[in-house]
């Protein structure tokens, strides 16, 4: 899923996330970079805020695929 999101941003300018990516440090998922103007940056997410559940489900151990 997140390839297909890299390829319609790449050949559209479309972009259907939060408008964040992330990384895992250890079993934890970051913020790496927020884009301008999308959720993400408008909720105050900042490089290096930890993302600790989505929707009520804990992502402590989970990779980048899985919590894209």
């Amino acid at each position: 899923e997140s390839e297909v999101e890299d390829y319609r941003f790449m050949t559209t300018g479309q972009y259907g996330g939060v408008g964040a990516t992330i990384f895992q440090r250890d079993k934890l998922i970051l913020i790496r970079e927020t884009y301008e103007g999308y959720p993400a940056q408008k909720a105050g997410l900042r490089p290096g805020d930890v993302i600790l559940e989505i929707d009520g489900k804990v992502l402590y151990g989970k990779n980048n695929n899985e919590v894209s």
